[in-house]
């Protein structure tokens, strides 16, 4: 009886001894400064951003919950920062946009100047030079009424970078001079080697190769602690640009490959591809180690999902490749670059419209918030005060009632012109995006100086044929959308539906030739079918997008074919079909429903999703139908049915 007691005993305290250590970590852990946090992200964000992104995150949460503004602000300022490496720079400048409402917020200037350095770096990468300036210099008048030298010492770098990448050297020496004076009355920093680095570029913009050395040794020998590994790559990196523009390519490449081995030691991906990229133009002369380099960089930024070095990257083999030549991989590669560069926009755009929807429900609550402490402050004062002040409150809550019915009512209105107009910029976007890419594709080729004058002629012709159909696509579009606005949703008319085919599948003959898929058109001639009584414009947005469907998701050497028919009620369908990949029955009955997303085509084709969803909407305006069958790898058939006009007598 008494072992068992003391058993029990000791299984009590130990788990009261782990309940308190937990209890204990998990205070720590909630109670990490906001510094930690910052060094911690910092060690992860070049080699593991999704670790980075997710820890910034949680730390934001814990901070949120606690109410320390200061914490949210810095935790959204790491994840712009993250964001910003990625090369998804709309994402970076709406998360410092909130950072700096919060430290304004908290009046935390020495936070407030901080991310406006930030979101200066966004507008200098993108080249709105007098956005950043206006940003650095900002910053700069905080900094100087702080007395805050690190942070002098940054906006000064920053306003000198400006002045780089206008490549008015003279000017940006100014500005590094004067931030290497504030520099020797704050410790050493990152902030203080990038300023070295800047000197060098500046030196070397200007030819002067022995001070552009001086200013990058005295970098390098300050930057040998393991906490500034990143940017004594950055030091070997731009040191090796000097020696190779002064003619020293073997220097310069012993410096890259230096600055490679050591940028895989730390895992810090952005300089690594940084190095390779260098290494690459170093080796011109042997093309074999240039594309070596090159396909490692790619390899390297596509593994890290860095969208920005992709881009930059397929545009420099395209370059390569053209210089060879090789003409047809050249394309092929920046077609790489667009369709990754296209897909990063869409990516973007529908954030920042997540954030729009999402900043509108906000601001809609606080609205109803405050009218509800309003009328809530008008009961208590109703109770308060004689008969005849209620009665002049009591008339002026009528008078206030009726002021917000008729807002409501205008609010009303408001929403349906957005939504019009948010429709018209879709199908601008959805329809006029891939024919301007084509387009561009020719004039690429046409650009060939070792082009045939045959062949030349070739190319115009088609670019002449395409900018007609655009051109024609843009004015049906606004068309469309000016009886939106003017509030007519239907045109309804008689009208031979042929030539609309036709057109369209002239509009569409380049897209399956470079598929090499085969089109069928089944409709009979024009003059030899029914009427149809429906808006045109609409039908021709619906044939329009069911080609370009068909085609998107067939495979080469496939067939899309175009029929039409007469139903036992008189009206007339039309069929597109196709041979290719089928839809799989789970999306089959989601197919015209809003929030469907769109899938890539077989060859890596990206669209918005609202084409089908658009094209049953048009349909049943017109009073049709709009239908589908597919089988998985057999194809699609899609059914357009409309009324046919009625005949006279």
């Amino acid at each position: 009886m008494k072992l068992r007691f003391f058993c029990v005993t000791v299984i009590l305290l130990l788990t009261a001894k782990a309940s308190v250590c937990s209890a204990l970590q998990g205070r720590r852990h909630a109670e990490k400064s906001i510094e930690a946090y910052q060094e911690e992200i910092g060690f992860y964000r070049y080699y593991k951003p999704d670790s980075a992104e997710l820890l910034a995150r949680q730390a934001y949460a814990r901070f949120e919950k606690r109410g320390n503004l200061g914490g949210m602000a810095a935790m959204l300022r790491e994840l712009g920062m993250i964001d910003d490496n990625l090369g998804m720079s709309d994402d970076a400048r709406q998360k410092y946009g909130r950072a700096l409402t919060l430290y304004r917020r908290e009046r935390n200037q020495k936070g407030e100047a901080s991310v406006l350095i930030r979101i200066g770096v966004v507008e200098l990468r993108k080249g709105n030079y007098d956005k950043a300036m206006a940003r650095f210099i900002a910053a700069l008048k905080i900094n100087e009424a702080l007395r805050e030298y690190r942070g002098i010492v940054e906006a000064r770098n920053t306003i000198g970078e400006v002045y780089l990448a206008r490549k008015t050297f003279p000017e940006a020496l100014v500005q590094f001079k004067l931030a290497e004076k504030a520099a020797a009355k704050a410790p050493l920093s990152s902030i203080t080697l990038n300023m070295y680095t800047n000197f060098g570029n500046a030196y070397k913009g200007l030819d002067s190769i022995s001070r552009a050395e001086s200013y990058l040794k005295k970098g390098l020998a300050l930057s040998k602690e393991k906490n500034y590994a990143g940017l004594h790559i950055t030091l070997l990196n731009t040191l090796a640009s000097v020696y190779a523009k002064d003619g020293q390519t073997a220097e310069a490449i012993k410096l890259q490959l230096a600055a490679l081995k050591k940028s895989r030691e730390i895992q810090n991906y952005l300089r690594e591809v940084q190095t390779l990229r260098g290494l690459a133009d170093n080796y011109k002369s042997d093309p074999a180690k240039q594309l070596a380099y090159l396909t490692d960089a790619l390899k390297l930024a596509a593994e890290k999902k860095a969208f920005k070095q992709q881009i930059d990257i397929y545009a420099a083999l395209s370059d390569i490749y053209k210089k060879r030549g090789d003409y047809k991989r050249a394309l092929e590669l920046a077609k790489q670059s667009y369709a990754l560069a296209d897909s990063l926009y869409y990516q973007s755009a529908g954030q920042r419209i997540a954030n729009i929807s999402a900043n509108y429900e906000k601001e809609k609550s606080d609205a109803e918030l405050r009218e509800l402490r309003l009328l809530n402050s008008k009961k208590s004062l109703q109770q308060s005060v004689t008969f005849f002040v209620a009665v002049a409150i009591l008339a002026m809550f009528v008078i206030l009632a009726v002021y917000f019915f008729r807002v409501r009512s205008l609010n009303r209105k408001l929403t349906a012109s957005n939504t019009v107009k948010d429709k018209l910029f879709s199908v601008l976007g959805h329809d006029l995006r891939a024919p301007f890419a084509s387009i561009v594709n020719l004039l690429f080729l046409i650009n060939d100086d070792d082009l045939s004058a045959a062949e030349r002629s070739e190319l115009i012709h088609k670019l002449s044929i395409k900018c007609n159909a655009s051109l024609e696509t843009l004015n049906n579009l606004l068309r469309w959308g000016e009886m939106q606005i003017k509030g007519i949703r239907v045109n309804l008319k008689d009208f031979d539906p042929v030539p609309v085919i036709e057109r369209n599948l002239q509009f569409v003959t380049d897209r399956a030739e470079d598929k090499n898929i085969t089109v069928e058109n089944l409709v009979p001639a024009a003059g030899e079918m029914p009427l149809l009584h429906a808006d045109p414009d609409h039908f021709d947005f619906v044939i329009r997008n069911l080609l370009g469907n068909a085609l998107k998701f067939t495979q080469s050497g496939g067939r899309v074919t175009l029929s039409s028919g007469i139903t036992p009620s008189g009206d007339i369908c039309f069929e597109v079909a196709d041979t290719g990949v089928g839809i799989p029955e789970s999306r089959l009955k989601n197919l015209f429903t809003p929030g469907t997303i769109s899938q890539k085509g077989t060859a890596a084709e990206i669209g918005t999703g609202l084409g089908l969803l658009l094209s049953q909407e048009f349909t049943g305006l017109s009073g049709g139908r709009l239908s589908v069958t597919s089988t998985m790898g057999e194809g699609s058939t899609f059914r357009l049915t409309l009324p046919a006009a009625q005949q006279a007598g």
